[in-house]
């Protein structure tokens, strides 16, 4: 277990307590010492695109939308009725044709729609027949009539989304002779080693923060400071809660239908991001298809990328993904953004003494865009045998 302190660095690996010379000061060799042993990757942040850099603390971003096609029966219509009562009513415009989900038909009468919707049966007029509550009803267009005035259609804002910038620094100190004195571990200039052992931190951190930060605003009051949302806290839309069973090819299919439906094919996410666990309930879905015969002198348990009527998908392994979590995404979507002057920099203090104090510190926020073309599939069941009986299997 490595030993951590925010003390000074001195030219001893430990403290002088009591006047007793410690055992730090005599220099051991260890010629072919590891200097890191943690993993140091950042698949996440080298996968996000810089986007330059913002002056504003509350960094907005949008994504537009057009007028939803589908609405809502928020109550059930009887036979014989006149009317429908919808969950977006603005969304209908005079003469707009609907359809049921059992085929039937109705076209909407009133000039500015209410709810209840004023409507006839389609074709012909008349009354309506029965239908359930929460149906979804398909809006196929307007129908005008030759010489009616021109109705006024639906128009639409697009979602507004924001996030804020959050400030990492990180500083050390290396007395004099601490820095020019070689130990076990440093042969060299010890005030350089920890910049690049700092800077690797650093990266990490961020790392971290781009899949578990949640935002908060600051205030500027040294006690509550600007953070920045991670990519799970900033997907907000098609995310399914799966409620502790086993994950399944019909629950990203669905997921990924649902995508393909809001925003089309060609702009949906296409990545399939979680961890090793979860790639390995992945390959059980596809495993099965493959044979081996006695001739095979390896064995290939692995699925990268599969192709589907979607398009092709890709899995993509983070070693940090939580358990029970799976993200699709579209990483054209994800920017990195530094506040002006925040890109990663480095230096010296002044100091009234014969030390160097350094400082590393960047200023960073993400961009978390059309959240309508990713998801989340969260809290299905560890990857043991007993939840997949094909876990780890070959064939």
């Amino acid at each position: 277990m490595a030993t951590i302190t925010r003390q000074a660095i001195n030219s001893y690996q430990i403290s002088v307590t009591n006047g007793v010379v410690p055992d730090g000061m005599f220099i051991r060799d260890v010629p072919d010492f590891i200097p890191i042993i943690n993993r140091s990757d950042t698949p996440l942040i080298k996968a996000i695109k810089s986007s330059g850099t913002t002056d504003k603390l509350k960094m907005e971003y949008g994504q537009g939308n057009l007028p939803v096609r589908s609405v809502a029966l928020t109550a059930a219509v009887t036979a014989g009725a006149s009317t429908i009562t919808v969950d977006v009513p603005n969304a209908l415009q005079q003469y707009d044709v609907i359809r049921f989900v059992n085929g039937d038909q109705a076209r909407v009468t009133a000039a500015a729609p209410a709810n209840p919707v004023a409507v006839v049966a389609h074709p012909g007029g008349g009354t309506l027949n029965a239908h359930s509550n929460a149906e979804v009803v398909q809006i196929l267009g307007p129908a005008v009539p030759e010489g009616a005035d021109t109705p006024t259609s639906p128009t639409s804002a697009g979602d507004l989304f924001f996030n804020y910038p959050q400030i990492f620094e990180y500083s050390w100190t290396v007395t004099h002779r601490g820095r020019v004195t070689p130990n076990y571990e440093f042969k060299s200039d010890r005030f350089q080693a920890e910049l690049k052992r700092k800077m690797t931190e650093a990266t990490l951190d961020l790392e971290s923060t781009a899949l578990w930060g949640k935002k908060q605003q600051g205030d500027g009051s040294g006690t509550n400071p600007s953070t920045t949302d991670g990519l799970i806290a900033a997907t907000t839309s098609n995310v399914v809660d799966v409620g502790g069973v086993a994950l399944t090819l019909s629950h990203i299919n669905s997921l990924l239908q649902t995508i393909a439906t809001q925003v089309g094919q060609n702009d949906m996410g296409k990545y399939l991001v979680g961890n090793y666990n979860t790639k390995r309930i992945f390959n059980t879905f596809i495993a099965g298809t493959r044979r081996s015969g006695m001739q095979d002198k390896t064995m290939n348990i692995t699925v990268d990328q599969v192709d589907t009527d979607f398009g092709t998908i890709k899995f993509v392994t983070h070693y940090n993904w939580p358990d029970g979590y799976l993200n699709i995404v579209n990483l054209d979507d994800i920017k990195r953004v530094s506040y002006v002057g925040g890109d990663w920099k480095t230096g010296l203090f002044s100091t009234q003494g014969w030390y160097d104090r350094g400082f590393l510190r960047g200023d960073f926020g993400f961009l978390w865009e059309a959240p309508d073309r990713r998801g989340l599939i969260k809290n299905f069941l560890a990857a043991t045998t007993t939840n997949y009986p094909n876990l780890d299997k070959p064939v």
